[in-house]
């Protein structure tokens, strides 16, 4: 006889030993560390780069790193790693694989206590394979972590909600500092902690437990919360010069922000839409077939589980603001849904259980058949998907093709004499890694207003290949292959000669 989802829900037997789950967890976060190291980005891209300035100096109004700038607990930990790699990018880098292996040993304790054992390993193997978590988790962007913090806010949420006063500080510690890691989380979780406070609150009041707790303590524990907050919030304002300061760089940074990347429209809306579910679907990859058919197949199951379960409940709870945000105001980029996927991901491994459950009928071992089946598919994915997708590949392609160019370019082009220019995505690849060479600053500072190269300077290096990539922008430019022969665009001239650069292109003509 299958199970229905709400007999799928219950949970593990109270005998289950703890250490036997704990050796689990440790093993799952062991085995996600080694199946990160192999992978993982060797030099910042976008916004990353913002990040490794930060590691090497905390400047917001200098954009170390991205306004509004609150991202400095994660600048504190790579700043941890930095002291043994002495490298920021692997620093930043070292953070998420880090907090990628906490993730899933702690998505497999939050399945666990919230359901059964089942649930717990699917839903931990289905984050250890998820193509999209798999490939920000391998980057030095801050979404891994957040996901990971998420997650730690998920069970110190439940074990509040089961009226544990020690969960209650923890959720109270927890999100006070996840400002400090991604500005928007302790926003969209919010309703969550709230419910989770409620719950626990009127449990408390009926119980007469030792762990339990009371109003005062709840009061108490937002009073926590809030110094969590002044941890990295007072940091980050010093930094700045100031409230008056750093209030001056956020009014000059959210119009720009809020103009380019806001949905005013329909079918902005639409986009966002569209964004979300691709974030969806490369994160629970191939389990969003049981998802389906359950919606589909057992809709009084579902509508049961909404309405009595509180866990699915809170689950929703901290879905649907994140959701609602995403969907009609702002998404620019798929991993900023991190927020609220770890909410999609438990759905997904309660579902693979359920699958497993109605097809046991026809084998015993329908539920590890079904686990392994979409885990083994969205792990092939990430290892052998092609480019341009988050893969393993898209990886090795970034890490090959800038390796390969730092190394040219330093190997044949003498810093004294040479400018090294990018487009601006790239621009603080100039500050790490050519900060000898002549006008660093240049990728970033370029405008339509020309200037003139000084006398000193002999050679114009263009570092990729979409810079001044229009006809007539790069007249007069030679090519050099790389070992990959793929070329490289540069500009020499002799002394009686000057070049003339703006973002429109460069021209060569005779000084004056």
């Amino acid at each position: 006889m299958s199970l229905s989802p709400a007999e799928t829900a219950k949970p593990s037997a109270s005998g289950d030993r703890i250490w036997k789950d704990s050796a689990i967890a440790i093993a799952l976060f062991a085995l996600t560390i080694l199946t990160r190291l192999p992978f993982h980005t060797q030099f910042p891209e976008g916004d990353e780069g913002h990040f490794a300035m930060a590691v090497r100096e905390f400047d917001v109004s200098r954009n170390q790193p991205q306004m509004p700038g609150m991202f400095i607990i994660f600048i504190w930990m790579a700043r941890f790693f930095n002291l043994f790699i002495d490298d920021p990018t692997l620093s930043l880098v070292a953070v998420n694989i880090v907090a990628s292996g906490v993730t899933v040993a702690a998505l497999f304790l939050l399945g666990n206590a919230w359901y059964n054992r089942r649930v717990g390993w699917s839903v931990s193997l289905l984050a250890l394979t998820s193509p999209l978590f798999w490939y920000y988790g391998e980057t030095a962007f801050s979404h891994a972590l957040e996901f990971c913090w998420v997650v730690l806010i998920y069970l110190a949420a439940y074990y509040t909600g089961l009226g544990d006063r020690r969960a209650l500080f923890s959720l109270a510690i927890l999100m006070g500092l996840a400002g400090g890691i991604r500005p928007s989380t302790p926003f969209f979780l919010l309703p969550l902690a709230l419910v989770a406070v409620f719950f626990g609150w009127r449990r408390s009041r009926k119980t007469d437990s030792q762990n339990s707790f009371t109003f005062f303590q709840v009061i108490l524990a937002f009073g926590v919360g809030w110094l969590a907050v002044a941890l990295w919030f007072v940091p980050l304002i010093a930094s700045a010069g100031g409230w008056q300061s750093y209030w001056e760089l956020v009014q000059n940074w959210l119009p720009v922000h809020t103009t380019r990347q806001d949905a005013d429209s329909l079918g902005e809306v639409f986009d966002n839409v569209m964004v979300l579910m691709k974030a969806y679907f490369r994160v629970v990859g191939l389990a969003i077939i049981p998802m389906f058919w359950m919606l589909v197949r057992d809709r009084t199951a579902i509508g049961y589980l909404i309405r009595r379960d509180w866990k699915i409940q809170s689950s929703f709870a901290a879905l649907i603001p994140g959701l609602l945000y995403f969907s009609l105001v702002h998404l620019r980029r798929k991993p900023q849904t991190f927020t609220i996927m770890p909410a999609v991901l438990i759905m997904g491994g309660l579902t693979m259980v359920w699958w497993g459950d109605r097809l046991s009928k026809y084998h015993r071992q329908a539920w590890a058949i079904v686990t392994a089946a979409i885990v083994g598919l969205n792990g092939l994915f990430f290892l052998f998907g092609p480019p341009g997708m988050p893969t393993a590949g898209e990886l090795r392609r970034f890490n090959l093709d800038v390796g390969e160019r730092i190394e040219f370019v330093r190997d044949r082009f003498p810093p004294e004499t040479t400018v090294v220019l990018t487009r601006d995505y790239y621009y603080r690849l100039m500050d790490l890694y050519f900060q000898n060479y002549q006008l660093p600053d240049l990728s970033h500072d370029l405008d339509e207003d020309a200037i003139v190269l000084p006398p000193h300077i002999r050679t114009l290096v263009l570092f990729d290949d979409r810079i001044f990539s229009e006809p007539g922008q790069a007249e007069n430019f030679q090519t050099m292959n790389m070992p990959s022969d793929r070329p490289i665009r540069y500009l020499n001239w002799l002394p009686e000669w000057q070049v003339k650069l703006s973002e429109n292109g460069a021209i060569l003509m005779r000084r004056q």
